[in-house]
Order: structure tokens, then C-alpha cells, then sequence
């Protein structure tokens, strides 16, 4: 029987954690505010649609000047444009009160009175997640899945050969790495990696329920050891995360290639795959999980939910090669990108020492609401990957009851966006009048002008008059000794020798001037008006 050339299988995402996956991007606090726990991200343009020509001035001035205090000045001139800037954002992300507060701290807007060393005092940016610059939705590369898949594997055809390099520099692991991959895959050129024969695309966020994907949450380090005083030791790191908790949010494909010579077989099928990641993945969750537990950092309900899951329908479908685990992005855990036996994981000392290389971390990352908690955390990086369609209804359950804080967030968010896009279409109505005005104005002037140019002097003369008359009446002008009457009396001095029909013509609109001021009884008025009858 003749194997199909090309095995395509679709695959589903759901976040047990957070997840960061790098992008090499930042936000910063010159093209973003936060405000009520939301962060809105604006590009040049939506700084130049919002401010006023006056206030772009102004942030141009603030941004020229020097010192300490020069890039606070500045960060808090956009965040008190906040209002203004919020309806031209290319997207908002949500963020904790924690990160709200800190944010408004650094910028000199919060009510708090803290104390911040100098360093520290402007570091506001934030490690954006991938994203579709297009659309700025989250999506997970597929080269990262690829990568946590490969470890997977590399980990099964090591089956825990042991190898040890002692305090080796970064080049020879490197070297031995590389060395260590041509050995266990059978290849020595990338053209004969079998890895080429697999084919991933990348994963775009997409929720059922449109619930959104993105948060920002601290990343804080705790060690592996309990020791007292445990909360507050975090350092500062702020990230953008697909948040936990997003059922079959992300969707991919997994494409398996035939080769004459295939001397890997566990890459010939996706099930294949799948059991070869749960067997690296899932020992490595119920270890994390029982340490981080032993340690009091993970929720109890929660805990037991997870554990009862890989002990029922979830272990039942993973044991099926239905479902698979993977461990993606940052901060996942160097055991989680490594392969047992050959673990050479840098651990930094103290000030000034030389760094040790380890098999196995001494810390755990954690996504954190606040840098003061000391439990409640989350581990980065988990998700649950189903082949197919898979019956997962009380794992679905799971993840939808935990994010049901998430779902009034986002629809109080709904509310908050109808009335920016009101804002918005009313702004936008008054621009098209603008603009259709202008137009109109344009075009009576140019109309005006081709007049002007068909005329006698005379005829042009009294044409102006007439149009800066009725200029002054839609404004609502009445100024009887105003410029205006000044230019009647010398347009009426200069009619001597004109024809009766400009006369005439001038005297019918002097007199329409001279009821609007009010001066039909004036003897001056009387007596130049005079000048225009004839005889």
C-alpha cells in the first residue's frame, strides 16, 4: 500500500498558564497609557490624530529636554492625554491593578507615596508577546511548537544517556549540542534534518467567545527551597502573556512529509509525536506541580482540579495519543527545553563568581498578579494540545469556570468600545462637515473669482461689497462705523461718472446696509446716498 505523501492532522490549543512567546518587541511608555486596568497601545499616528496641533508641539518640546526627570515629564504628559489618545489605540490588553499601580507610580500619578530608586524610577517597558502586526492578535509561532516537540524527541532517542561536561564554556555547548542533535536525528548537513519533513503553521488566536488573549502580568522567581520572608523577592519583569484558561483558543496544522529514508519512524505519524511529547511532558508537570505544591505557590482547588483531570478524562485522552501537553515560550523552565541526562543548565552565583552548570534549575518563573503575593501563582507555559476532535467536556469546564472574572472584564470592555466607536463616528462626522465645508468654500470662491474676472471695474467693485456685507451678517456683525461703512463711503466717492445702472445698482445696496445698522436717519449717510441719484 502506497503512503500518502503528505499527512495533514488538525491540531487545537487550549492555555492551561500563561504562556510568553518572545517576539523581540517591547511596549513603551511613550506609545502606551493605562488606565481602569487596561493598557491601550497607539502608534505615531494615534498620537498625531489625537493631540492637538499645540499639544503635539508640546510633547515634541518635552521630549527634546535632558535630565533625570526629563522621561517622567514626558510619560505623564501622555498618560494625562489619555482620554483623547484611548479611541485611536490599535488594541488594548488587559492588565492587574498591581501593574496599574506600578505604572502609575513611576509616572508620578499615583496617590501612593513610594519610594523608588533612581534606575528604577523609568522603567516602564513591557515584553510584548507574537503577535499578527496586522491585526495585533497573539499567536504562537510554529516553529515554537516545532521546538518544544523537537526536545520531546531528542529527549526519547537519548533515552537518559548521560554525558557530562564539567563548567563548560558557552561555546562548547554549543558545539556539543549541535554534535549531540546530528548524532540522535542521523543527519550532518540542516538539508538532512528529518525534522524538514515536518511541517507546523502557526497558531492564531482565535476563542470561541471571543474572550480576549493577552494580559500583562508580572514574572517573578522564587527558589526551589522554601525559605522565609518568600514574597516580594520577584524580580520587576513585566510580560505580556496569552492568559490561562483560553479553551481551543489557537488552532494549527501539523504536515508530515514522507521520505524514501526516513530513519526516524517516530516522526512518520502526529500520534506518534503525541506519545513521545507526553512522555517527556507530562513527568515533568506532575513533578512541578508536586514541588511548586510542597511549597504552597499553587491554589489548592485549582491543584486538585488539575490532578483530577490527569487522573480521569484528560490522562485517559493523553494515554489515547488524543491529546498531547507541550511547554511553551519564556520563562518555561530550563528542564522543559532540555534533555535528561545532558542537562548543562547555567546557574549564576554570587557577585563576581563563576557561573556552575547544573542538571536541573534552582528557581521557578511564575506569573504573578503582584510582586508581593506569595502564593496563587501560575508556572508558565502549559498548554494542552488536542489531535482532532476530542471529547474533552469536564476539561473544557475547567478552563471556562476559571475565567469567568476574564468574561466580565471583557464585557465591561464591549460597553467601553461601543462608546469609543460613538466618540469616534461623531468625531468623524464633524471632520467630513469640516472637510465638505471647506470644499463648499473653496468652490464659492473659485466661482466668485471667475465673476470677478467677467467684470467692469465698477461692476467688481460693487460685487466685493456686497459679498464682505453679507460676510458680516452671517456673523452677525453690526458695526455701523466699522470697517465695512468705511468701505461704502469709498466706493460711493469713486461712483462719480458711473453709468445709472451701477449707480443704481450700488445706491439699492447701500440702502440695504444702512437699515441693518440701523442709520436711515443719519445726515451723513443721507447726504452721501444723495450722490448717487440722478437728476
Amino acid at each position: 500500500m502506497v503512503e500518502a505523501f503528505l499527512q495533514t492532522s488538525h491540531c487545537t490549543i487550549s492555555t492551561l498558564t500563561p504562556i510568553h512567546m518572545g517576539c523581540g518587541e517591547d511596549y513603551y511608555p511613550t506609545n502606551y497609557v493605562i488606565k481602569n486596568q487596561r493598557l491601550y497601545h497607539f502608534n505615531e499616528n494615534g498620537l498625531i490624530r489625537g493631540l492637538s496641533p499645540a499639544e503635539i508641539k508640546q510633547l515634541v518640546s518635552i521630549s527634546e529636554q535632558r535630565g533625570r526627570e526629563s522621561q517622567t515629564v514626558l510619560q505623564a504628559f501622555i498618560f494625562d492625554k489619555a482620554d483623547k489618545l484611548i479611541p485611536y489605540a490599535t488594541h488594548s490588553v488587559v492588565v492587574t491593578a498591581e501593574i496599574e499601580e506600578f505604572y502609575l507610580t513611576r509616572i508620578g500619578r499615583s496617590t501612593k507615596k513610594v519610594n523608588l530608586k533612581d534606575n528604577n524610577r523609568t522603567n516602564l517597558e513591557i515584553q510584548r508577546h507574537a503577535f499578527n502586526p496586522y491585526s495585533q492578535q497573539a499567536l504562537v509561532s510554529g516553529s515554537g511548537i516545532k521546538g518544544s516537540i523537537r526536545t520531546a524527541v531528542l529527549d526519547q532517542l537519548n533515552n537518559k544517556n548521560y554525558k557530562k561536561i564539567h563548567r563548560p564554556n558557552p561555546a562548547l555547548i554549543r558545539r556539543e549540542g549541535k554534535a549531540l542533535q546530528e548524532e540522535l536525528l542521523k543527519f550532518k548537513k540542516v538539508e538532512e534534518d528529518p525534522f524538514r519533513l515536518l511541517k507546523i503553521s502557526d497558531a492564531l488566536y482565535e476563542h470561541p467567545n471571543q474572550l480576549n488573549g493577552l494580559e500583562v502580568r508580572f514574572g517573578v522567581n522564587r527558589k526551589k527551597k522554601q525559605k522565609k520572608d518568600m514574597a516580594g523577592k520577584g524580580i520587576p519583569i513585566r510580560m505580556e502573556c496569552l492568559a490561562a484558561n483560553r479553551q481551543r483558543c489557537l488552532k494549527f496544522d501539523v504536515s508530515i512529509l514522507n521520505a524514501a529514508n526516513n530513519e526516524i519512524p517516530k516522526l512518520s505519524t502526529v500520534k506518534s509525536l503525541a506519545r513521545i511529547c507526553n512522555n517527556y511532558y507530562l513527568p515533568i508537570l506532575q513533578k512541578e506541580l508536586a514541588l511548586i505544591s510542597d511549597l504552597n505557590f499553587l491554589n489548592p482547588t485549582w491543584l486538585q482540579s488539575v490532578e483530577k483531570l490527569l487522573d480521569g478524562e484528560l490522562g485517559h485522552a493523553i494515554k489515547q495519543d488524543k491529546v498531547f501537553l507541550l511547554r511553551l515560550g519564556k520563562q518555561a523552565g530550563a528542564e522543559s527545553k532540555t534533555v535528561e541526562g545532558v542537562r548543562h543548565i547555567k546557574i549564576m552565583q554570587g557577585k563576581g563568581e563563576t557561573p556552575e552548570y547544573w542538571d536541573h534549575t534552582t528557581t521557578i518563573w511564575f506569573a504573578a498578579d503582584s510582586l508581593e503575593q506569595a502564593g496563587d501563582f501560575l508556572p508558565f507555559g502549559w498548554v494542552i494540545v488536542e489531535v482532532g476532535q476530542v471529547d474533552l467536556t469536564e476539561t473544557m469546564a475547567f478552563l471556562e469556570g476559571n475565567c469567568q472574572k476574564d468574561y466580565q472584564v471583557h464585557n465591561a470592555y464591549q460597553e467601553q468600545l461601543h462608546e469609543i466607536e460613538r466618540v469616534l463616528m461623531a468625531q468623524q462626522e464633524q471632520e467630513r462637515e469640516k472637510a465638505a465645508e471647506e470644499q463648499r468654500r473653496k468652490q464659492e470662491l473659485e466661482q466668485q473669482q471667475r465673476q470677478l474676472e467677467s467684470m467692469t471695474s465698477e461692476q467688481a467693485m460693487i460685487f466685493s461689497l456686497r459679498r464682505d456685507f453679507k460676510v458680516a451678517v452671517s456673523k452677525n456683525v453690526n458695526q455701523p462705523q466699522g470697517e465695512l461703512r468705511q468701505q461704502l463711503t469709498t466706493v460711493i466717492n469713486q461712483a462719480t461718472g458711473w453709468n445709472s445702472e451701477d449707480r443704481e445698482q450700488l445706491l439699492a445696496l447701500a440702502r440695504e446696509m444702512v437699515d441693518y445698522w440701523g442709520l436711515k436717519k443719519n445726515k451723513k449717510i443721507k447726504t452721501q446716498l444723495k450722490t448717487l441719484v440722478d437728476e
